[in-house]
């Protein structure tokens, strides 16, 4: 029966055949989230920055997937389709504007899509008129 083949490298220090490592796998550090309900009550309560970052990082898969959706209609050939990063940042300004009048999150979710979806729809307007 064959040998199994063994990955080597070879050191310029004695030029032997030295086995590698196997990779460390990558170490994960999990941070709990605190639920969406209770993360929007917070920020509503206390306003602090520390708040909605907290919120933001709770709903954080619902402001990816929400931006990549928004950004998906094509854009005019002549205009600037905003980037990922850029409406994602105007998702979690959008949320700022409701914070205070929406005691449910859910609908702010909702509200701030709309507000966002709204000024990109004026946008690729402005950007077919001018184009």
């Amino acid at each position: 029966m064959p040998e199994p083949l063994v990955a080597t490298v070879l050191t310029t220090e004695t030029d032997e055949p030295q086995p590698l490592a196997a990779p460390a796998p990558p170490s994960r550090v999990t941070v709990a989230k605190r639920s969406a309900p209770e993360a929007w009550s917070d920020w509503r309560a206390t306003g602090t920055a520390a708040a909605a970052a907290s919120f933001c990082t709770s709903v954080s898969s619902w402001i990816e997937g929400t931006s990549a959706q928004l950004i998906r209609p094509l854009w005019p050939s002549g205009g600037v389709r905003p980037s990922l990063m850029d409406v994602q940042s105007r998702l979690r300004h959008g949320l700022a504007l409701v914070v205070t009048k929406e005691p449910d999150y859910v609908k702010g979710l909702a509200a701030a899509r709309h507000h966002v979806e709204q000024d990109l729809a004026r946008a690729r307007a402005r950007d077919m008129a001018a184009g």
